[in-house]
């Protein structure tokens, strides 16, 4: 996929989040690291880099369970933090960018 095709279905793929994450009582939601990694992702193409609060945004993440995600990810590899700021690490691009290149491909079989 080119640069701009991967932005555009990271961004369709954190919209399908979004929707899975309203659509189910607040007890009953699952968020996900992976949300937060294509926020990142999304957020790092227009050269943005959130704080926390910028992070679980889509799933609607509890700050305790965002919290938990960031430090997870930070010790893991997978984002860096600069200051009070976040990026992805080499690592979590990577991850991202293989997550998303399946994901294509199981769409292109389904179609």
């Amino acid at each position: 996929m080119t640069s701009t095709t991967t932005i555009k279905f990271a961004e369709r793929v954190l919209a399908s989040y979004r929707v899975l994450a309203v659509g189910l009582p607040s007890e009953l939601r699952c968020p996900s690291p992976m949300s937060m990694l294509l926020e990142l992702y999304v957020a790092e193409e227009e050269a943005l880099y959130p704080t926390a609060d910028g992070l679980g945004v889509i799933d609607a993440m509890h700050p305790n369970v965002r919290n938990h995600w960031i430090k997870a990810l930070v010790q893991s590899g997978h984002i860096e933090q600069k200051g009070s700021r976040f990026a992805l690490s080499d690592v979590g691009y990577k991850v991202v960018n293989d997550v998303l290149d399946l994901l294509f491909q199981v769409q292109r079989c389904l179609d």
